[in-house]
């Protein structure tokens, strides 16, 4: 069941409310309900310690898609924060593509990846917003990720950075190729 109003919100009972709420839009089709528990999970105060709640929540409402056009206001203020930055990014394209666009998503994303913010995420949303509609000046910043010197992954398990990074690089040439 979702969390009762006025309970404390921890960030394990959001998760569950994220989750049913999903399920609950996948079987009915109805996204007010849904709409509603995730707007009170990203409207949560304090981004810093709720990071991949708050991304697993944008992730749902992306999947909800337009339906979920009442999520703009709690979502653009995400894409302040870098780390929350690639997944505010595909929500509020995915809820409101008019807000905002390819071009701009496109740019918030390559920021990210930029600044190692959840750089294998925002490089799998930039595929899926197709390379092939980036800008000259947007393909050209994709295309130097796999090729600078710095690690675009430059953090992680020990001995797995380098090869994480070395998978993330191939990927973006090869979409480069390919786009």
């Amino acid at each position: 069941a979702l969390s009762a109003p006025g309970i404390e919100r921890t960030n394990p009972r959001m998760d569950a409310d994220i989750a049913l709420a999903a399920a609950l839009h996948r079987l009915t089709g109805d996204a007010a309900e849904a709409v509603a528990v995730l707007a009170g999970v990203l409207g949560t105060a304090e981004p810093r310690w709720r990071r991949w709640t708050l991304v697993r929540a944008a992730e749902a409402a992306a999947r909800i898609g337009p339906d979920a056009r009442d999520l703009v206001p709690v979502l653009e203020p995400l894409l302040a924060d870098v780390e929350l930055r690639a997944a505010a990014a595909v929500a509020l394209h995915a809820v409101a593509p008019d807000v905002l666009g390819a071009v701009r998503a496109a740019d918030l994303l390559l920021d990210a990846a930029e600044a190692g913010a959840a750089p294998a995420e925002a490089v799998e949303a930039l595929v899926a917003l197709g390379v092939a509609g980036l800008t000259v000046e947007q393909r050209a910043r994709f295309a130097e990720l796999a090729e600078r010197d710095r690690r675009v992954i430059h953090s992680g398990l020990d001995g797995t950075v380098e090869s994480a990074d070395e998978r993330l690089r191939a990927r973006v040439r090869a979409a480069v190729r390919g786009g």
